[in-house]
């Protein structure tokens, strides 16, 4: 039930148990339980294969070598297993040949899951550790979509199918060049292509000015609140120039406004119009 056979011109097999378990064609191919291997290795199986280091406190590893269009086999990356100490636990790592010949970690996926590219330390312990980018220069990321489709990251505490599953989202449509932010699974803010914000109300209809604020909520009556966080709760309206600026809002100085609704010119520092609690107006 062993055999080594010659079935074809220049081709090689071996049989273990009556079976065919290995062959080499006459172009070089190999195939492990394939009889018409389509790659130089072929490997048909449900066990996979291993790569076993020998020495201690050394990864496993696969070098997959690439050649140059000057001839060169220089082109190298790798797919390393390395171990964490004495204990059975492992880090997946990718990595890839630089310009300075140098095999980089490009990236890393360790015991728990957590997803590292361009570092080996993970992001903040506590709720950002997950996925972590890195870079010694610029950082980011590109998420590419169709002229006219969605680009979108979604926040989820659910895996069924249902509403939970886009809870929050940050979502740029490609067809206006708008951008989106959502929550409770509605958008909520929406920046459009000419740059004007609306937030609240109906995201859809057409904008009335650079900053649209829509009241969502039926149980409250005001639209916006403007606190200070120490003192003054002040708005600034200025023109292109700095010839009109003007401060409105709430004045808890000790000056003329003191504890009133005021105007003050900015440009030539004076009160105009101030209001108090108690009713009583000023003009200057």
């Amino acid at each position: 039930n062993t055999a080594i056979r010659f079935p074809a011109a220049d081709t090689i097999t071996a049989e273990t148990g009556g079976s065919e378990r290995l062959r080499i064609t006459s172009d070089g191919k190999i195939g492990v339980n394939n009889d018409n291997p389509s790659y130089t290795l072929d490997v048909n199986g449900d066990n996979g294969g291993g790569f076993t280091a020998t020495t201690n406190s050394t990864p496993g590893q696969l070098s997959i070598v690439g050649k140059n269009s000057a001839g060169n086999i220089s082109a190298i990356s790798r797919i390393k297993s390395e171990p964490s100490g004495s204990t059975n636990t492992s880090q997946m790592v990718f990595q890839t040949r630089n310009s300075s010949s140098q095999m980089i970690d490009t990236l890393r996926i360790d015991a728990s899951g957590r997803v590292m590219i361009g570092t080996n330390t993970e992001g903040f312990a506590t709720y950002g550790d997950n996925f972590t980018i890195a870079d010694g220069n610029h950082c980011g990321m590109t998420i590419r979509s169709g002229t006219s489709g969605y680009g979108t990251i979604y926040f989820s505490d659910a895996d069924d199918g249902s509403a939970d599953e886009v809870r929050g989202f940050l979502e740029y449509f490609h067809n206006t060049n708008a951008l989106s932010l959502g929550s409770n699974g509605s958008p909520r803010l929406r920046l459009n292509a000419d740059g004007q914000v609306r937030i609240g109300g109906s995201l859809g209809n057409s904008f009335q000015c650079d900053l649209d604020v829509v009241r969502n909520n039926s149980t409250l009556t005001d639209v916006m609140l403007v606190k200070g966080n120490s003192s003054n709760g002040f708005i600034r309206f200025q023109d292109n120039d700095n010839s009109c600026n003007f401060t409105l809002g709430a004045d808890d100085g000790s000056g003329l406004g003191a504890n009133a609704f005021i105007l003050y010119d900015r440009v030539n520092s004076a009160y105009r119009w101030s209001i108090d609690n108690s009713g009583n107006m000023k003009v200057w």
